[in-house]
């Protein structure tokens, strides 16, 4: 896979007059954006002291916001998105497709079973698809919500924002399992796991020999001795660097040959920056390093090593 000092010699060569037109974009959002508060603040001054004009120059800051800064960013973030994610991505590897106004589908995002809640708000985007080696992939950014209620009594719960990631397995199963978050054993030992026992929305618990492992997560599954096939020493370190590398919790699912992976994320993943220079490689190299660690989970896990055929272990 393309290394940082490639990208950086990729960066000066062609992507430097994308470079310079998205700075061009992004100098007359800053300048519109800047303009938008000048005159917010007139409004501000005028309704204290001049009452009559206010409400028309209030009228008039809805219209030029709408046509100065938004119309300067949307212009600026389709740039951002079309001309620059894209080519990062090709650069990455050829064989990978993207488009910034896809995301995996919600039937898909449940068929997973990571999170059990009722979604009734889902929406996605910056999907990228295509195989690493002999693995397909397919991630994007999902926000999954659960909307109750309504006007006063209305509250939002977040059940997942992040990245959602899916690769072949490279064989069919015959059950599922599931490794998730271990946060009981974390916080009550033994008893956490007696508790974890007892969670009858799952299929049974499976015990592995790695502490460490089960210090970090709690296994499920239909079929005890399929999830020992799956959950090797090797794969349970892999998933253990995985999870220090991400610098966050990871969760995921193995059914019909997929492995399905939920990483939530602080922050949107592919957003345009607002501040700070596009000509300033620094800036750029963030994108690149955050899409590069994605699709090196195919490495991580070392799926590429096909150790079964598509036949499921009987």
């Amino acid at each position: 896979m393309k290394s940082l000092e490639e990208f950086r010699s990729y960066c000066n060569g062609t992507l430097q007059s994308t470079l310079v037109d998205l700075e061009a974009k992004k100098k007359a959002f800053n300048k519109k954006l800047l303009l938008t508060f000048l005159f917010a603040g007139l409004i501000v001054l005028l309704g204290i002291f001049v009452h009559p004009f206010a409400f028309a120059l209030f009228i008039g800051l809805g219209f030029y916001i709408y046509f100065g800064p938004v119309k300067a960013y949307q212009a600026f973030h389709k740039a951002f998105k079309e001309n620059l994610i894209r080519a990062i991505i090709s650069f990455i590897d050829p064989n990978l497709s993207y488009d910034s106004n896809r995301c995996i589908g919600q039937s898909t995002f449940e068929y997973s079973n990571i999170f059990q809640d009722y979604i009734n708000r889902y929406s996605g985007d910056d999907c990228v698809w295509g195989s690493i080696g002999q693995t397909s992939i397919e991630f994007s950014e999902i926000s999954a919500r659960r909307v109750e209620g309504s006007g006063k009594e209305r509250k939002e719960y977040d059940i997942f924002k992040g990245l959602f990631f899916i690769a072949d397995f490279n064989k069919n199963f015959n059950g599922e399992t599931y490794v998730l978050t271990d946060v009981a054993q974390s916080f009550l030992g033994s008893f956490g796991q007696k508790l974890q026992s007892m969670d009858f929305t799952r299929p049974a618990l499976v015990k592995l020999e790695d502490p460490e492992f089960e210090k970090a997560f709690v296994v499920h599954s239909s079929d005890q001795v399929e999830a020992r096939y799956i959950l090797s020493t090797s794969f349970m370190e892999r998933m253990l660097q995985l999870k220090k590398k991400m610098g966050t919790r990871v969760q995921c699912s193995f059914k019909s040959s997929k492995i399905f992976m939920a990483i939530p994320m602080r922050k949107s993943f592919l957003a345009p920056p607002v501040f700070g220079s596009m000509l300033d490689l620094k800036n750029i190299e963030e994108y690149f390093n955050d899409l590069k660690m994605i699709i090196e989970i195919v490495e991580d896990l070392n799926l590429n090593t096909r150790i079964w055929s598509k036949q499921a272990v009987v």
